[in-house]
């Protein structure tokens, strides 16, 4: 992404957003927690089975050159004598290897959680760009990345001349100490050493994770356009949607219109509000509405009403009512039903039916 762009990009991502980036494998990780974790799992294995493996490594190598006349190497024998020392020797290596491993999937995992992108392996061309590659250098990324390389460069210099240097007195002993020793010595010191550095790189590492963490959102910020296309691609197009409300509109407008002629009546406000009703005593246990409107719709219920002899009655405060409490389809509330009642009976007397 340009750096000119994050100018434009000034709206947090959204979960989508969020989503699709992951899925390409973008997410907020410091690989410099990943290596600081990996190293201090070599060094505690090291120095926890760092003696039993020497012990085996030396009984495979006593083994093995304590006869040389034993071992008849030919071209026939090399590739099975070298595969099972190369057995042997992996071995020997696989608790290490295993510790080390776990703790690298660990780490990673801590940060991420469980992550699938395959598009983030797909080879492509621009990635073997030397241009592209260059220009990565000249970033504020690759910056960052420098500087974090020759920080921890000083670090490690600085914790070593230092160590080596209080231990002075121990090395100039190390002579007069035997093999056993001078091995064990040797050790103590470069194992010191390595939990020194670790532990300052462990905090450049948790900043790298606190500028990583803040570089992907930074990454990931998205404009206001970019809002607003995701949410058309998500609730659709508005004037889709309204064309489409629209539409309903129409179809529902028209099938009321069509209940109206079955309608017992019409209550009018007089001209700005029309109520349709019905009432079945045998079917309905409280009239319906089955068409209600304002001005053009109310002129058209009426229009309709006077076409097909339904009577119109005006009521203003019960075509208000009305309109306003219920909707089409919906049965009269409780405390209209004597009003209605009375517009009801003076219909059917006008129809010349019985109430």
């Amino acid at each position: 992404m340009a750096e000119e762009s994050f100018q434009e990009r000034t709206e947090p991502a959204t979960p989508k957003r969020r989503e699709e980036t992951r899925r390409k494998g973008q997410v907020a990780k410091s690989q410099e927690l990943v290596s600081i974790a990996v190293l201090a799992a070599g060094l505690v294995a090291l120095n926890g089975l760092g003696p039993q493996m020497v012990a085996r490594l030396g009984a495979l190598c006593r083994a093995l050159f304590s006869d040389p006349l034993a071992v008849q190497l030919t071209a026939q024998t090399i590739p099975g004598f070298a595969a099972q020392i190369l057995g042997q020797a992996g071995l020997v290596l696989l608790p290490f290897t295993v510790v080390v491993a776990l703790v690298g999937v660990g780490a990673n995992f801590a940060q991420t959680g469980f992550l699938l992108a395959p598009e983030a392996i797909t080879p492509k061309l621009e990635r073997l760009n030397p241009l592209t590659r260059l220009k990565g250098y000249f970033s504020t990324r690759g910056a960052v990345e420098a500087a974090k390389t020759i920080l921890k460069l000083a670090i490690v210099t600085l914790v070593a001349v230092l160590s080596v240097r209080a231990e002075f007195d121990k090395l100039f002993g190390l002579t007069w100490g035997g093999v056993a020793g001078t091995y064990a010595l040797a050790w103590q010191i470069a194992f010191l050493v390595g939990l020194r550095i670790l532990a300052l790189l462990f905090v450049l590492a948790i900043l790298d994770y606190g500028y990583q963490r803040w570089q992907h959102e930074r990454d990931i910020r998205m404009s206001r356009e970019e809002l607003k296309e995701e949410y058309r691609q998500q609730e659709g197009d508005p004037m889709v949607k309204a064309r489409v409300r629209s539409i309903q509109r129409d179809v529902a407008r028209r099938r009321m219109m069509a209940d109206v002629p079955k309608a017992d009546v019409v209550v009018t406000n007089p001209t700005h509000v029309a109520v349709a009703l019905r009432y079945d005593a045998e079917s309905m246990g409280a009239p319906v509405v089955v068409a209600k409107g304002m001005r053009r719709v109310a002129e058209r219920i009426k229009s309709i009403a006077r076409e097909h002899g339904v009577p119109i009655v005006e009521s203003p405060a019960l075509a208000r009512s009305v309109h306003k409490a219920v909707k089409v389809g919906g049965t009269i509330p409780v405390a209209l039903y004597r009003t209605v009642a009375e517009i009801l009976a003076l219909a059917y007397r006008l129809k010349g039916r019985v109430f």
